[in-house]
């Protein structure tokens, strides 16, 4: 207990203790709990290239060149980018020349016939028979194509019979050729060349 005077300030407090282990037990008690506290780690401040230490931002601004009008980077970027292959055209040099033929599908109108080129297969095929239709007044039938390669000829024969001889030939050397192969297909005596011509 306590053997100080009443009025004294500091108090003392006898224990008594039976071992040593006991008595640091007593005074751990009488200790204040240790509340730990949180450790902040901080990072260090990312490292700024030489430099860019002494540039300001409208130095870093003002070189960038399509920012400023120069845009011949993106150009040539754009320059060296190329279409998908379905994409592609063909230069006019490559472009086909298809050849149409048609003739009268009308027993009564076996005169009329129609041929046309172009670089458009269906518009050419269409152009072929409005060609015939308007000759024989009445209906025509497709008769086929050829699809003609630059400097090369093509011709087309027939006997002009709704149930007769026909002959095409396409991609010959020579216009004569052409006309000779297609009279030779043709095969009839009525067989004549009613058209021929060389791709364009």
């Amino acid at each position: 207990m306590g053997m100080g005077s009443p009025n004294s300030e500091v108090s003392q407090i006898s224990v008594e203790c039976r071992t040593r282990s006991e008595c640091e037990n007593f005074l751990n008690a009488l200790k204040p709990p240790v509340i730990p506290q949180p450790r902040v780690i901080q990072s260090p401040p990312p490292a700024v290239p030489a430099r860019v230490q002494n540039t300001s931002l409208k130095d870093i601004s003002d070189a960038i060149t399509w920012r400023n009008g120069g845009t011949k980077t993106l150009d040539e970027l754009a320059n060296k980018t190329t279409a998908p292959a379905q994409e592609r055209r063909r230069q006019p040099s490559q472009q086909p020349t298809f050849a149409a033929f048609a003739q009268s599908a009308g027993f009564d109108a076996n005169s009329g016939w129609g041929a046309a080129t172009g670089t458009d297969l269906n518009s050419t095929i269409g152009a072929a028979n409005t060609t015939c239709a308007n000759r024989a007044g009445t209906s025509c039938g497709d008769e086929g194509y050829c699809m003609l390669r630059p400097g090369l000829w093509g011709a087309w024969a027939s006997d002009l019979k709704y149930l007769g001889s026909k002959g095409r030939a396409c991609n010959y050397k020579t216009q004569q050729e052409a006309e000779q192969t297609a009279l030779a297909w043709c095969g009839s005596q009525g067989c004549r060349v009613l058209w021929s011509g060389g791709a364009q």
